[in-house]
């Protein structure tokens, strides 16, 4: 909304000059909070990619590649259970359930250790 209104507010006039009573810098204003906002975004997005690229690593650490390859599959490529079951050859019912109840497991004790570790 803030960028539509910079744009409204800097197109060009017909010439005619019109006294304003409003802020003498409403455009530069908002060009600073859209400046602004941008910024922060960009850390955010930031932050989420590193956020992902450690989520990640912990998942193919995992000793077990089909545990690593069903939490991989569901919540970096964000694919559906049926879709998962048929590339990996299961029954959707099998991946969805105690395959993907060992792979959790397997996490949290992997994440457990790594917690232990930097205790340490």
């Amino acid at each position: 909304m803030l960028r539509e209104q910079a744009v409204y507010h800097g197109q060009a006039t017909s010439g005619e000059r019109v006294q304003s009573s409003g802020p003498q810098d409403s455009i530069g204003s908002q060009v600073a909070q859209i400046v602004d906002m941008s910024n922060r975004l960009r850390i955010e997005i930031m932050n989420f990619a590193a956020l992902r690229e450690e989520i990640v690593g912990n998942i193919q650490a995992l000793s077990d590649p089909v545990h690593s390859e069903v939490l991989y599959k569901r919540y970096v490529e964000y694919k559906s259970w049926r879709r998962i079951a048929n590339e990996m050859q299961y029954s959707a019912d099998h991946a969805r359930g105690a395959l993907h109840n060992a792979a959790l497991r397997s996490f949290r004790q992997y994440m457990c250790r790594q917690w232990r570790d930097k205790q340490r």
